[in-house]
């Protein structure tokens, strides 16, 4: 049976069924493209495996889980960047942080070493900043704590900000070195370690070590304590 006769037959069944006038259009018009060759107006097929997706249940369920992942990765982001990474200096760098800090005591620590004013201590860490080119820390700490002084030092031969405080007979070394004179510890890393009777205590930010190093009569808890306060700053 060639095309013609098939039309033929079509539209004799189509009239003896009464089909609705819009299908009996619908499908003449079909057959004279079959016809003439021409498919240019006619839409894309729809592919089956991705007619599932309008189904409105289907949508619904997988944008649930869409929006479900997402809140996970971001609850994963958030918890990485907030959980502090615990790290240990290393042992040779540590004691040479620790003998730096009692160098600095006998050279500033003492009863005829003047006191440097609170007011002057941000032109100070300033200064210091500008000499190293990283962040200094050299806050006025309180709580009893007075400056005695402060100086670019040699820690392990590489220059490093030392701001020296007393409170009492207690003294403390407050650092600051750039990360990229050291062994690129991550941002974020904290330290707490105890070096011949030195508590240090110390954290990573904006790429500098900061670390508190204090003398035999301070606490370990105590040196952390101020290490935190300074992390706030």
């Amino acid at each position: 049976m060639d095309e013609a006769e098939l039309k033929a037959s079509l539209n004799r069944s189509i009239g003896a069924e009464k089909a609705p006038a819009s299908l009996h259009r619908r499908v003449v018009a079909a057959l004279d493209r079959a016809e003439s060759g021409d498919f240019d107006d006619l839409p894309a097929p729809t592919s089956p495996h991705w007619t599932i997706f309008r189904n409105p249940v289907v949508a619904l369920a997988l944008a649930a889980m869409l929006v479900i992942a997402i809140g996970l990765a971001a609850m994963q982001q958030l918890g990485s960047q907030s959980k502090p990474i615990a790290m240990t200096l290393p042992h040779q760098y540590a004691q040479a942080m620790a003998d730096a800090a009692e160098f600095g005591v006998k050279q500033f620590a003492t009863e005829s070493a003047p006191q440097i004013a609170a007011s002057d201590l941000s032109n100070i860490g300033q200064n210091l900043r500008n000499e190293l080119n990283c962040p200094v820390l050299a806050p006025d700490l309180g709580d009893g704590w007075i400056a005695r002084g402060a100086q670019v030092t040699s820690v392990y031969n590489i220059p490093t900000a030392q701001v020296i405080y007393t409170r009492g007979t207690q003294t403390i070394s407050v650092f600051s070195v750039s990360v990229k004179r050291l062994y690129s510890p991550p941002e974020g890393a904290t330290y707490e370690m105890l070096v011949n009777g030195h508590a240090l205590a110390g954290f990573v930010k904006h790429r500098t070590l900061h670390c508190v190093v204090a003398d035999s009569s301070t606490s370990p808890a105590e040196a952390k304590m101020l290490a935190d306060r300074l992390q706030q700053l």
